[in-house]
């Protein structure tokens, strides 16, 4: 990370932009709060072996490496501990960074405790039993943390393969009517233009929680781009045509509802024909 933001500087980007949306936080109305997406004791519930494997592999080392070798497992337990209860908001990805992290130092645990004892039985030394504990524990855990992950995996594959597919969606067939009559097209869930084969201008393409809190982007400034790129078509979740858009139908009359599902709902510019 520090490499990746030396690179960034020197080669003259703007790492303000980077950084802002981690240390800036600003409350939006409409909008849910960074308090709202905190880690809470259930996440453990997701890879308990695993939390539990990778404590004991800490504790392990640092046992093993005292007193000046141990640098390594505090520095990973300390910032895992950070992310975990410090950083706001916690997203659920945030498992696959101390996942593999907490399964690397628990293989490294295990191969200790098996390097040791192998080398006190070669060497006709009583084995420990608590390492021969700690090791065998490791184990099942991380092989228990491998078959509950194998078993998700395949569920979400289930799952992916019993989803409805892009073409059998309505809403993107009805967008797909947009292509070669509008030149710009805006969403709060950019994915569904993207199925559709609709362009976004580039400074409403990303459109995270993280911009808002850190007023990269307002509604205002939405609204002021949707105007100035003359976009022709508009979707948008009706949550949050409720929340942080729910003056977008008094601020800009001439975008008028032409549909939608559930879910979304599709807004047509009607100013001087469709698309401007």
């Amino acid at each position: 990370m520090l490499v990746s933001l030396v690179a960034l500087v020197a080669w003259g980007a703007d790492a303000r932009h980077l950084l802002l949306p981690h240390l800036e936080y600003h409350a939006v109305e409409g909008l849910a709060a960074k308090s709202e997406f905190r880690f809470t004791a259930l996440e453990f519930g997701r890879h308990p072996a695993l939390f539990i494997s990778g404590g004991l592999a800490i504790v392990w080392l640092a046992y093993r490496r005292l007193p000046g070798r141990c640098g390594f497992e505090w520095t990973l337990g300390v910032l895992l501990l950070a992310v975990y209860t410090l950083h706001r908001p916690w997203w659920y990805y945030y498992h696959l960074n101390t996942g593999i992290a907490l399964a690397l130092v628990s293989s490294v645990a295990l191969a200790d405790c098996a390097g040791t004892s192998w080398r006190r039985l070669r060497n006709s030394v009583p084995v420990n039993a608590g390492c021969l504990g700690i090791a065998f524990l490791c184990m099942i855990l991380l092989v228990i943390t491998g078959v509950a992950s194998a078993t998700r995996v395949h569920e979400a594959f289930r799952t992916l393969r019993q989803a409805s597919l892009v073409e059998q969606s309505a809403l993107i067939t009805r967008l797909r009517e947009y292509r070669g009559k509008v030149q710009w097209a805006f969403s709060d869930r950019p994915m569904y233009l993207f199925h559709a084969g609709l362009l976004v201008p580039p400074e409403l393409a990303v459109m995270s929680l993280k911009r808002y809190w850190s007023l990269q982007i307002t509604a205002a400034q939405v609204y002021a781009l949707l105007e100035q790129y003359r976009v022709g078509v508009v979707v948008m979740t009706r949550e949050n045509r409720g929340r942080i858009f729910r003056d977008f139908e008094e601020q800009l009359p001439h975008y008028k509802e032409v549909g939608g599902d559930a879910d979304l709902v599709i807004y047509e510019r009607v100013v001087s024909g469709v698309g401007g």
